[in-house]
């Protein structure tokens, strides 16, 4: 198994878990059509390779449920936590690097707090319909794909989410 870990959201809060895109294949590969059966077999899928406690089993199961929809491309509510929410796009390339980097120094430089997140796989990345990377989401909204803009205007952004979230 390859020690590939994927960042969630439950209850609100980032959580890291190992091997997700091979648990969404295996699950995918099964003959499940019932939700509340799906959601049973990817916690249990899940356990194999991370901690999950036992009062938070339920909340894991939703959790899971949502982000194996996102795997088979099907659409799904953006979750709301009030957190501003950044997401780059982009397999690693040097400019894909470059712009987490200049996202990291603005939010660091502008004192804000965020829910950052590279997403480098292809197929999780061809869910959001993006065809060029790097590409830049914030809250959920695409601001920029196939360039890296500079700080000023990721600056900007960043400001005009936080002031529509408050």
């Amino acid at each position: 198994m390859a020690e590939d870990i994927r960042q969630i959201t439950v209850n609100g809060a980032p959580v890291g878990l190992i091997g997700l895109d091979e648990l969404f294949q295996e699950e995918k590969n099964s003959q499940l059509n019932e939700p509340e059966a799906i959601k049973a077999k990817l916690l249990e899928l899940a356990l194999r390779h991370n901690y999950i406690p036992d009062t938070l089993a339920q909340v894991y199961k939703e959790a899971l449920y949502r982000e194996y929809r996102i795997f088979l491309g099907e659409k799904v509510e953006p979750l709301t936590t009030g957190a501003l929410e950044i997401k780059v796009l982009g397999t690693g390339c040097p400019n894909c690097r470059r712009l987490e980097q200049i996202v990291r120094d603005t939010l660091a430089e502008m004192d804000v707090s965020a829910d950052l997140q590279h997403i480098y796989d292809i197929k999780e990345i061809g869910n959001y319909g993006i065809m060029g990377t790097p590409a830049l989401i914030i809250n959920n909204k695409l601001k920029t794909a196939g360039q890296v803009p500079n700080k000023d205007q990721i600056k900007k952004w960043i400001e005009e989410e936080r002031t529509k979230s408050v």
